[in-house]
Protein backbone atom coordinates (compact mmCIF):
# COMPACT_ATOMS: atom_id res chain seq x y z
CA UNK A 1 0.00 0.00 0.00
CA UNK A 2 1.36 3.40 -0.95
CA UNK A 3 0.11 6.48 0.86
CA UNK A 4 0.15 9.80 -0.93
CA UNK A 5 2.18 12.70 0.44
CA UNK A 6 0.05 15.24 2.27
CA UNK A 7 -0.28 18.63 0.57
CA UNK A 8 1.31 21.67 2.18
CA UNK A 9 -2.03 23.10 3.32
CA UNK A 10 -3.01 19.85 5.07
CA UNK A 11 0.30 19.68 6.94
CA UNK A 12 -0.10 23.31 8.08
CA UNK A 13 -3.68 22.60 9.19
CA UNK A 14 -2.55 19.48 11.07
CA UNK A 15 0.15 21.41 12.96
CA UNK A 16 -2.23 24.25 13.83
CA UNK A 17 -4.96 21.84 14.97
CA UNK A 18 -2.58 19.82 17.15
CA UNK A 19 -1.30 23.02 18.73
CA UNK A 20 -4.86 24.14 19.42
CA UNK A 21 -5.72 20.70 20.89
CA UNK A 22 -2.69 21.00 23.18
CA UNK A 23 -3.92 24.43 24.29
CA UNK A 24 -0.92 26.33 22.94
CA UNK A 25 -0.54 29.20 20.52
CA UNK A 26 3.12 29.20 19.45
CA UNK A 27 4.76 32.59 18.91
CA UNK A 28 6.75 33.06 15.70
CA UNK A 29 8.35 36.36 16.73
CA UNK A 30 11.79 34.77 17.26
CA UNK A 31 11.80 33.92 13.55
CA UNK A 32 11.03 37.45 12.37
CA UNK A 33 14.03 39.61 11.47
CA UNK A 34 14.36 43.07 12.98
CA UNK A 35 11.76 45.36 11.39
CA UNK A 36 12.70 48.82 10.16
CA UNK A 37 12.30 51.77 12.54
CA UNK A 38 9.08 53.02 10.89
CA UNK A 39 7.31 49.65 11.11
CA UNK A 40 3.94 49.72 12.84
CA UNK A 41 1.77 47.01 14.39
CA UNK A 42 0.30 46.09 10.98
CA UNK A 43 3.82 45.55 9.57
CA UNK A 44 4.64 43.40 12.59
CA UNK A 45 1.50 41.26 12.16
CA UNK A 46 2.23 40.82 8.45
CA UNK A 47 5.81 39.77 9.23
CA UNK A 48 4.57 37.24 11.81
CA UNK A 49 2.01 35.82 9.37
CA UNK A 50 4.71 35.47 6.68
CA UNK A 51 7.04 33.78 9.17
CA UNK A 52 4.34 31.29 10.19
CA UNK A 53 3.39 30.48 6.59
CA UNK A 54 7.04 30.09 5.60
CA UNK A 55 7.77 27.90 8.60
CA UNK A 56 4.86 25.55 7.93
CA UNK A 57 6.04 25.33 4.30
CA UNK A 58 9.58 24.56 5.47
CA UNK A 59 8.35 21.73 7.69
CA UNK A 60 6.16 20.35 4.90
CA UNK A 61 9.12 20.41 2.49
CA UNK A 62 11.48 18.79 5.00
CA UNK A 63 8.91 16.11 5.89
CA UNK A 64 8.16 15.50 2.19
CA UNK A 65 4.44 15.45 3.01
CA UNK A 66 4.80 12.84 5.77
CA UNK A 67 2.49 13.89 8.64
CA UNK A 68 4.39 11.86 11.25
CA UNK A 69 7.70 13.50 10.39
CA UNK A 70 6.00 16.91 10.23
CA UNK A 71 4.47 16.49 13.71
CA UNK A 72 7.76 15.32 15.19
CA UNK A 73 9.65 18.22 13.60
CA UNK A 74 7.03 20.69 14.82
CA UNK A 75 7.12 19.28 18.36
CA UNK A 76 10.91 19.49 18.55
CA UNK A 77 10.93 23.06 17.24
CA UNK A 78 8.80 24.38 20.11
CA UNK A 79 10.24 25.90 23.27
CA UNK A 80 8.82 27.45 26.41
CA UNK A 81 10.06 30.83 27.66
CA UNK A 82 10.43 31.65 31.35
CA UNK A 83 7.11 33.52 31.21
CA UNK A 84 5.33 30.40 29.87
CA UNK A 85 5.01 31.61 26.27
CA UNK A 86 5.47 28.80 23.74
CA UNK A 87 7.74 29.92 20.90
CA UNK A 88 8.93 28.46 17.61
CA UNK A 89 12.63 27.94 16.93
CA UNK A 90 14.38 26.86 13.74
CA UNK A 91 14.45 23.07 13.63
CA UNK A 92 17.70 21.18 13.33
CA UNK A 93 18.21 18.56 10.67
CA UNK A 94 20.30 15.63 11.90
CA UNK A 95 23.71 15.24 10.27
CA UNK A 96 23.42 12.28 7.91
CA UNK A 97 27.08 12.16 6.83
CA UNK A 98 27.65 9.45 9.43
CA UNK A 99 25.73 6.99 7.25
CA UNK A 100 28.31 7.30 4.47
CA UNK A 101 30.83 5.61 6.78
CA UNK A 102 28.65 2.58 7.52
CA UNK A 103 29.68 -0.76 6.02
CA UNK A 104 27.37 -2.07 3.31
CA UNK A 105 25.95 -4.76 5.61
CA UNK A 106 24.85 -2.06 8.09
CA UNK A 107 23.29 -0.04 5.26
CA UNK A 108 21.31 -3.11 4.17
CA UNK A 109 20.17 -3.58 7.78
CA UNK A 110 19.08 0.07 7.88
CA UNK A 111 17.13 -0.37 4.65
CA UNK A 112 15.41 -3.49 5.98
CA UNK A 113 14.43 -1.75 9.23
CA UNK A 114 13.04 1.15 7.19
CA UNK A 115 10.99 -1.12 4.95
CA UNK A 116 9.85 -3.65 7.55
CA UNK A 117 8.95 -0.85 9.99
CA UNK A 118 8.77 -2.89 13.21
CA UNK A 119 11.18 -5.79 12.72
CA UNK A 120 13.15 -8.05 14.99
CA UNK A 121 16.75 -9.06 14.30
CA UNK A 122 15.76 -12.39 12.72
CA UNK A 123 13.34 -10.65 10.31
CA UNK A 124 16.13 -8.31 9.26
CA UNK A 125 18.61 -11.17 8.84
CA UNK A 126 16.14 -13.07 6.62
CA UNK A 127 15.38 -9.97 4.55
CA UNK A 128 19.03 -9.00 4.01
CA UNK A 129 20.86 -12.36 4.10
CA UNK A 130 23.30 -10.64 6.47
CA UNK A 131 24.47 -12.98 9.28
CA UNK A 132 22.42 -12.59 12.47
CA UNK A 133 25.47 -11.55 14.53
CA UNK A 134 26.21 -8.71 12.07
CA UNK A 135 22.54 -7.67 12.07
CA UNK A 136 22.50 -7.55 15.87
CA UNK A 137 25.71 -5.52 15.89
CA UNK A 138 24.27 -3.03 13.37
CA UNK A 139 21.04 -2.74 15.36
CA UNK A 140 22.98 -2.10 18.60
CA UNK A 141 25.02 0.58 16.83
CA UNK A 142 21.84 2.19 15.48
CA UNK A 143 20.33 2.23 18.98
CA UNK A 144 23.47 3.73 20.51
CA UNK A 145 23.64 6.35 17.75
CA UNK A 146 19.98 7.26 18.29
CA UNK A 147 18.70 6.67 14.78
CA UNK A 148 16.95 3.42 15.69
CA UNK A 149 14.41 2.75 18.43
CA UNK A 150 13.48 -0.55 20.04
CA UNK A 151 10.18 -1.61 21.55
CA UNK A 152 9.47 -5.23 22.54
CA UNK A 153 12.61 -6.43 20.71
CA UNK A 154 11.41 -4.84 17.48
CA UNK A 155 13.29 -2.04 15.76
CA UNK A 156 12.18 1.03 13.86
CA UNK A 157 13.76 4.21 12.55
CA UNK A 158 13.43 7.10 15.02
CA UNK A 159 11.19 9.91 13.72
CA UNK A 160 13.99 12.44 14.08
CA UNK A 161 16.12 10.43 11.64
CA UNK A 162 13.38 9.33 9.22
CA UNK A 163 14.02 11.92 6.48
CA UNK A 164 17.84 11.86 6.61
CA UNK A 165 17.81 8.06 6.41
CA UNK A 166 15.25 8.07 3.60
CA UNK A 167 17.33 10.55 1.61
CA UNK A 168 20.53 8.58 2.25
CA UNK A 169 18.96 5.31 1.09
CA UNK A 170 17.48 7.00 -1.98
CA UNK A 171 20.85 8.49 -2.83
CA UNK A 172 22.37 4.99 -2.57
CA UNK A 173 19.53 3.67 -4.82
CA UNK A 174 18.31 1.37 -2.06
CA UNK A 175 14.92 3.01 -1.70
CA UNK A 176 12.60 4.34 -4.38
CA UNK A 177 12.52 8.13 -4.63
CA UNK A 178 9.39 9.98 -3.53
Amino acid sequence: MVLEDWPEEDIATLLKNRSRQAGIEPAFDRLVPELHALADELDRRDALARAATSYYRLIWDYAAGNPGVALHTWRTSLGVAADGVVYVTPFRVPEAATFDKLPDSAVFVLRAVMQLERADARDVARATLVPLADVESSLRYGLQSGYLERASERYAVAWHWYRPITRFLQRRHLLAAD
